[in-house]
């Protein structure tokens, strides 16, 4: 009697299922030509990125959108990238008993920067709630992020006037929106300025490092401590211990840098009101992968 049950609840969900209607086939539609295979991830001034414009624009066409580019509908973007070579990099974990290798994007990342050390080694402290650095000279401050947030891609609490080598922080597994892992690069994009380029060959700072939750008891082991122990206190609001990990962070880093450049696409739909014809609503859109 009960599978009868279960069968005949399973056949009116299936009775009732909204069908989608023509504007929900449409959307879908775009959403299967942008998350396609063939524009290879769509990435900012690829090939990718640039079959994935022919697209938009033809779809702005189509539905009589008129160009509001400097050339048609394109607007070109010149951009400074810096990116981590992940193939070329390597992170460790070292201990007296042994070395454990860290993936890249999976476990750990960094904010990608131009003056990034090209290595860097030493040992790792948990940082704990007490706000100072000024002991943790030479080291790497470990932190937790706060509930629902990531570490960031600063330089820590007082980082840079402190001296610390480096800041790891471990994302927080909770809130609306939890980090996610994998993450998909370690890259950063601004406009291209060249009264800036001075400043960015000259940035500096401890690095950082952002931290999966998933594999954060990697860096507690043979501490004395785990991360459950530290995130059941950081729940409850209680302050955080401040302690030696049984470990040195061993990092390699290379990082590729270039000017590129990328285009916005920008069209205008005139609405019919004369009242109106000079004002505007608008909405914009992500278009590349990164």
């Amino acid at each position: 009697m009960t599978l009868r049950r279960i069968a005949l609840s399973t056949l009116c969900c299936a009775l009732f299922a909204t069908e989608p209607n023509d504007a929900t086939r449409r959307w879908w539609a775009h959403v299967v030509a942008m998350g396609n295979d063939g524009m290879e991830g769509r990435d900012t001034g690829s090939e990718g990125y640039r079959k994935a414009e022919r697209y938009v624009i033809a779809q702005f066409q189509k539905n009589g959108l008129r160009p509001a580019g400097e050339k048609g509908y394109v607007q070109t973007v010149p951009l400074h990238v810096v990116r981590l070579d992940t193939a070329q990099s390597k992170i460790e974990l070292v201990r007296p008993s042994g070395v454990t290798e860290l993936h890249w994007l999976r476990q750990v990342t960094t904010a990608a920067r131009e003056g990034l050390p090209e290595k860097l080694e030493a040992p790792l402290v948990f940082a704990g709630s007490n706000p100072s650095m000024d002991d943790l000279a030479g080291k790497i401050a470990v932190q937790m992020a706060a509930p629902g947030g990531r570490g960031g891609s600063g330089g820590g609490r007082g980082g840079a006037r402190s001296g610390v080598a480096g800041v790891l922080a471990i994302d927080s597994g909770g809130g609306p929106e939890p980090a996610r892992w994998p993450v998909a690069y370690a890259v950063t994009m601004s406009l291209r300025d060249p009264a800036q380029a001075a400043a960015r060959s000259a940035a500096g700072g401890p690095v950082t490092f952002r931290f999966s939750h998933n594999d954060a008891d990697l860096l507690f082991a043979g501490s004395g401590h785990s991360y459950s122990e530290l995130l059941a206190l950081q729940t409850a609001g209680k302050p955080l211990p401040r302690f030696p990990l049984n470990a040195t962070l061993r990092v390699t880093m290379k990082t590729e840098s270039a000017d590129i450049e990328s285009d916005n696409i920008i069209a205008a739909l005139p609405g019919s009101d004369p009242a109106m014809r000079d004002e505007y609503v608008v909405v914009s859109a992500h278009l590349d992968g990164y």
